[in-house]
């Protein structure tokens, strides 16, 4: 079974929304962890951009929508450092 990161790295080299989901999530992560944005800022977003599953995906990225909430959430658990 992999681990988060492994999770998170295998979304991040996606070439697809999936993948730019989750890059955009980790960015917002690294600028919560400088202290440019608040935690509370930091949840908005990612309540924000986890709504973008709204989208309608395309066929070949469906499988992969249960790994990405379940990598998501994972995600918007972890403490900042």
């Amino acid at each position: 079974m992999m681990n988060l990161n492994e999770v998170v790295a295998n979304f991040m080299a996606q070439p697809n929304r999936l993948g730019e989901r989750i890059r955009t999530a980790m960015a917002y992560r690294e600028a919560a962890g400088r202290g440019e944005i608040s935690a509370d800022e930091l949840a908005a977003l990612m309540e924000d951009l986890q709504r973008l599953d709204d989208i309608q995906l395309a066929a070949d990225e469906l499988d992969q929508k249960i790994a990405f909430d379940q990598c998501f959430n994972a995600l918007k658990s972890i403490p900042l450092p």
